[in-house]
């Protein structure tokens, strides 16, 4: 770990731990601003600029205003997404929807201010026979827009003033044995004694969510620092059963990725030293920012189909048992397979050439060292 990252975690432990303020002299411009360049690709720029005020070592000038405008932005964000977030649940709960908040909704509470825990939407979750009621809804009630397609697990949906919300009808990642126990949210659901149509995951089931979660980030291309952040406050601040939630790791077949994730935590916001694999995770987590990288996601593929050929062939006659989960409508229909993997290629062509491209081009540009790294990785990780 390099000096930065040294810096970087220890702010970052700082920014979420009331009272605590690391021992660091005064960094250099160069060095502020590459540590400004790290945090801003993992959406934490707002946290580490705190900190650094708190510390007393954020020195006036183009710096300081460049680590405010996150803080500001940081703040902004937050406003918009509670104003709407107040606005669904307050719907949801006079016209009797059921409903889990997930991710950012439940997670903020643990920062020491909500606004320091960003997102880039609103997650729910609603059960999927309520789903097209609560679209429409959204939609006569709060004018929100929706394009009018459904993925194998939310439905995007656009407030007036323009915040996203998912509104997952499950919790699928399309990733087995993982979903098997995903599905299973609301046997674990637990009532909210404020709101009668409000249920919040058993805290085993939360910390459950926010590993798997994060492993299905990490297999397509890099989950950034925030989960494990997340994570890490979670195993401080909240009481849950050990037995219960590797229970439940088991059966997702998590429990060597969950271990590693623990491991490097503890590295990153308790001081301990790397390993090998650590410092492996690391790098690749801290090289991919907050969504992950084709290049990673690329090099993940290859080490799971077996090359490079298998892969982009995979990629282009993707299976009906994968094709059904982004295109629901196979289930009832599996004679549409054929017209929907063309309607798949020119979707492709005209709305997503770029990353097709980027795709192809990283295919063939990794070496067979890199494949191999990854594919070890995967093999210590047990994300097989």
């Amino acid at each position: 770990m390099s000096d930065r990252e040294q810096l970087f975690f220890a702010l970052l432990r700082s920014a979420v731990t009331e009272g605590e303020q690391p021992s660091c002299a005064l960094p250099s411009k160069e060095s502020l601003l590459s540590l400004f360049a790290l945090a801003k690709s993992q959406d934490l720029a707002h946290l580490i600029g705190g900190s650094l005020e708190k510390c007393g070592i954020l020195p006036d000038g183009q710096i300081r205003e460049r680590f405010s405008k996150e803080q500001m932005l940081a703040l902004y964000r937050y406003r918009r997404m509670e104003y709407e977030y107040g606005r669904i649940c307050t719907l949801f709960e006079e016209e009797g929807i059921d409903y889990i908040p997930l991710k950012g909704a439940v997670l903020r509470a643990l920062y020491p201010e909500p606004w320091m825990r960003t997102s880039c939407d609103i997650d729910l979750l609603i059960k999927e026979e309520q789903i097209d009621s609560a679209i429409a809804l959204l939609k006569g009630k709060l004018n929100c827009k929706t394009d009018g397609k459904r993925t194998f697990h939310d439905v995007h949906v656009h407030t007036e003033s323009g915040v996203h919300l998912e509104l997952h009808y499950n919790l699928k990642e399309d990733l087995e044995p993982m979903d098997g126990v995903l599905l299973k949210v609301w046997d674990y659901a637990l009532p909210d004694q404020e709101r009668p149509h409000r249920y919040l995951q058993s805290p085993e089931y939360l910390v459950f969510h926010q590993i798997a979660h994060a492993a299905y980030h990490f297999i397509k291309g890099g989950c950034g620092v925030r989960p494990l952040l997340d994570l890490w406050l979670l195993q401080k601040k909240t009481c849950y059963d050990q037995e219960k939630l590797w229970a439940l790791l088991k059966q997702a077949e998590l429990t060597l990725f969950a271990e590693k994730l623990f491991l490097l935590m503890e590295v990153w916001f308790e001081g301990k030293k790397h390993s090998s694999l650590t410092e492996e995770m690391e790098e690749y987590i801290l090289g991919a920012g907050v969504y992950g990288t084709v290049e990673n996601a690329v090099a993940m593929g290859q080490s799971t189909e077996g090359g490079r050929v298998r892969y982009l062939l995979s990629r282009i006659f993707m299976p009906y048992k994968d094709l059904k989960e982004r295109y629901p409508v196979l289930k009832k229909h599996p004679l549409l397979f054929p017209f929907i993997s063309v309607f798949r290629w020119f979707k492709i062509l005209f709305f997503k050439k770029e990353l097709a491209l980027r795709t192809v081009q990283s295919s063939g540009k990794l070496s067979k060292e890199r494949i191999q790294r990854i594919n070890t990785l995967k093999e210590e990780l047990g994300l097989l």
